[in-house]
C-alpha cells in the first residue's frame, strides 16, 4: 500500500462506514474505486480488514477529520437516511454536525424555485440539437473547472457547484424544447439519471484524498458526468418526458463513457473555461464556506455564468 498514513486512514474509515450497514454496494464499490484510482486493487484489502475506526479516527488532524466527515456523511446517506453504525461513525468524526452541516443541507434540501433563463423555444430540430449540444459542451467545461477546484476544508463546497451547472444545464435544455422546470423538477431529473446526489458527490470529494489524482479525477469525472446530464436531458425531453428511471439512468452511464472522451478532445475549452470562471467560482466557494452567501444564492451565481 503506497498511499500516505492519512489517506489510507481515511479510506478505512469510509469502508467503515460503507460496511456499517452490513452490506457494501456495487455503488459503493465503485465510488471508492474510482476514487482510488490507480490505488484501486487496495480495496479489497481494506474490505478484508477489521478496522479499528477510533485507531483511524486518531491518525488524523482536524482538517482531514472534516474532510472525511464529508465523503462518510455523502456514503451515509447516499439512500435517503443513514443507519445508527453509520451515524456512530459521523459523530465521531465530528460530534453534533450531521443535518445542520452544509452537505446535509444539499442532500436534504429541495428548493422549490424557478432557475432563470432566457432561452426561446427552438422549432427546428436540426438548430436545436445543435444548440442543446454547444450548450452541454459549454456546461461540461465549466463543470470541469468546478469539480477540480481545491476548497481547503469545505472541498464538497466545489461539488455543490458541479451540481448547480448539471441542474442549470437541464432547465436550459428544457427551455429548448418548450419547457420551464422548477427546482424540485430538475433535482428529480438528476436523480432519476445518476441516482444519489450524495454518491455522485462522495466520488469526487473521496478522490481528493490522493494527492495527484483527486483534481485531474474530479474535472474529468465532473465534465464526463454533466455532459451525460445533457444527452440524457435532451432524450427525456425528446421522448415527451416519458421515460422509466431505468431508461434514463441506461442512456446517462453510456454517456458518461462518451464524455470522458469528449474531455480528453476538449481540453482547450476547459482551460478557456478556466480562464473565465476559475476565479469567479473560487470566491463563490470561499463565500459559500464562509456563510457569507446562502445555497439559493451560491447556485443562482454558478448557474449565471
Amino acid at each position: 500500500m503506497s498511499l500516505a498514513p492519512a489517506s489510507l486512514a481515511q479510506f478505512r474509515i469510509l469502508v467503515a462506514v460503507a460496511q456499517a450497514d452490513g452490506k457494501f454496494t456495487s455503488e459503493e464499490e465503485e465510488v471508492l474505486k474510482g476514487a482510488l484510482g490507480k490505488h484501486a486493487d487496495i480495496l479489497d484489502d481494506l474490505l478484508g480488514e477489521d478496522i479499528d475506526v477510533d485507531a483511524e479516527i486518531a491518525l488524523l488532524d482536524d482538517e482531514q477529520k472534516r474532510a472525511v466527515y464529508q465523503s462518510a456523511f455523502a456514503l451515509a446517506y447516499a439512500d435517503g437516511h443513514a443507519q445508527t453504525f453509520e451515524v456512530t461513525i459521523l459523530k465521531k468524526l465530528m460530534p453534533n454536525k450531521g443535518e445542520e452541516s452544509l452537505l446535509g443541507q444539499v442532500m436534504g434540501e429541495t428548493l422549490d424555485t424557478v432557475l432563470p433563463g432566457r432561452i426561446v423555444a427552438e422549432p427546428d430540430p436540426a438548430k436545436r440539437d445543435s444548440e442543446v449540444l454547444e450548450d452541454t459542451l459549454k456546461y461540461s467545461a465549466l463543470a470541469a473547472v468546478a469539480g477540480a477546484m481545491p476548497v481547503p476544508g469545505v472541498a464538497v463546497v466545489a461539488d455543490i457547484a458541479v451540481v448547480a451547472i448539471q441542474g442549470k444545464l437541464v432547465h436550459d435544455i428544457g427551455m429548448y424544447w418548450g419547457h420551464s422546470l422548477d427546482q424540485k423538477a430538475v433535482r428529480g431529473f438528476l436523480g432519476a439519471a445518476a441516482g444519489s446526489i450524495g454518491l455522485r458527490i462522495a466520488v469526487n470529494n473521496v478522490a481528493r484524498f490522493v494527492p495527484g489524482w483527486g483534481s485531474a479525477f474530479a474535472a474529468a469525472t465532473s465534465f464526463a458526468t454533466t455532459y451525460a446530464m445533457g444527452r440524457a436531458a435532451n432524450a427525456w425531453f425528446a421522448a415527451g418526458r416519458d421515460m422509466t428511471d431505468q431508461e434514463l439512468s441506461d442512456i446517462f452511464k453510456t454517456a458518461t463513457t462518451q464524455g470522458r472522451a469528449e474531455f480528453s478532445a476538449h481540453g482547450d475549452d476547459v482551460a478557456a473555461a478556466r480562464k473565465a470562471h476559475a476565479d469567479k467560482l473560487a470566491d463563490l466557494n470561499r463565500q459559500l464556506a464562509a456563510g457569507e452567501i446562502d445555497r439559493a444564492t451560491f447556485e443562482a451565481q454558478v448557474a449565471s455564468l
